[in-house]
């Protein structure tokens, strides 16, 4: 490809915003401010012209970035960038991260409310009754309405799921990083160090949090040890926060009511894993947010031509990544 001289390069590195519906829009504002957008295809082995992006939007293997030099800024169309928290990953120390925290919440807390209910009302099981044709009887059932709620992240996704769980009835807490005003449908909140306060007699705790070190394996042995016997876990946010091998044996063991796990450690989950087959566990392949709504889409656009609005304009970024708390 044939880059026009003197332009500033924006490379698009997903396909699902190269298209007519999106292209248009991010052109007309990327032109505006006198760049240049070319698509970065993101599956070769060597991505053409990356040497030549001043902004890259969207998701590239960090393995390539040292081969982007001009790089000043990387937006990303995802909320989870760990991956590009390592040293030595950019050519310059000096590039910008953001991502699009905040485009999300309405898909994955959706998804959250659905496992919660395949759950509360045995929706698996019949699902397998009905591949086996089996015309099952009735059994004792649960409701979100009255039940009681730990959200752990309360971000976009975890405030968005809580707000939606509220609304149904439940009675929702959170757990934060650093303590902040709560928002009204928290009914009470605590922060990472008081977690062992916020489990017990919880009939669900949802893990919404980025994979940083407070929170790899912050559900455990000892914590899982503090929960209602039938409360049900559900984590949409890293694998990592989890320690699988103690929920297998809790699940099996009948000393938790079931887990709904949208992200596992590893991705994908090797067939063999035994948390393929323990009792009451639902796993979808990371699914629950990813960019397969459309309004997640035009949310990630939104975020996008807003910061580079703010960056033509020389101010400060939305979104902007933490490179050491990493998010």
């Amino acid at each position: 490809m044939q880059i026009m001289q003197n332009k500033k390069i924006i490379g698009v590195a997903s396909p699902l915003f190269d298209h007519d519906g999106y292209r248009g829009k991010l052109n007309r504002i990327a032109e505006k401010h006198g760049f240049e957008m070319i698509s970065l295809n993101i599956n070769s082995g060597k991505i053409e012209n990356i040497n030549e992006c001043e902004i890259i939007f969207g998701m590239v293997p960090p393995a390539i970035l040292r081969e982007a030099p001009r790089l000043k800024w990387l937006a990303c169309s995802f909320a989870g960038v760990e991956q590009y928290m390592k040293d030595g990953i950019f050519a310059s120390d000096d590039v910008i991260v953001t991502n699009s925290s905040g485009a999300y919440g309405v898909s994955i807390s959706e998804m959250m409310i659905a496992g919660i209910l395949m759950l509360f009302r045995e929706l698996d099981g019949h699902v397998l009754n009905q591949q086996k044709r089996i015309w099952g009887k009735p059994a004792p059932v649960r409701s979100i309405y009255g039940s009681k709620i730990t959200v752990i992240g309360m971000g976009d996704i975890g405030s968005c799921f809580a707000e939606r769980a509220a609304a149904l009835g439940a009675e929702v807490t959170g757990v934060r990083r650093r303590d902040m005003p709560k928002p009204e449908y928290f009914a009470r909140q605590f922060t990472f160090d008081k977690l062992e306060e916020a489990l017990p007699g919880k009939d669900v705790v949802a893990l919404c949090v980025p994979r940083t070190d407070e929170t790899v394996r912050i559900i455990n042995a000892k914590t899982i040890a503090l929960m209602n016997p039938r409360a049900v876990i559900i984590n949409v946010g890293r694998g990592s926060a989890i320690d699988q091998d103690s929920l297998v044996s809790a699940l099996n063991d009948g000393r938790i009511g079931g887990a709904f796990l949208d992200v596992t450690d590893p991705e994908p989950l090797p067939p063999s894993h035994p948390l393929w087959t323990a009792k009451n566990c639902i796993i979808t392949p990371h699914v629950s947010g990813n960019m397969t709504l459309e309004l997640t889409r035009e949310r990630i656009v939104g975020i996008f031509l807003e910061n580079l609005e703010l960056y033509a304009g020389g101010m400060p970024l939305l979104h902007t990544v933490n490179k050491k708390s990493g998010y």
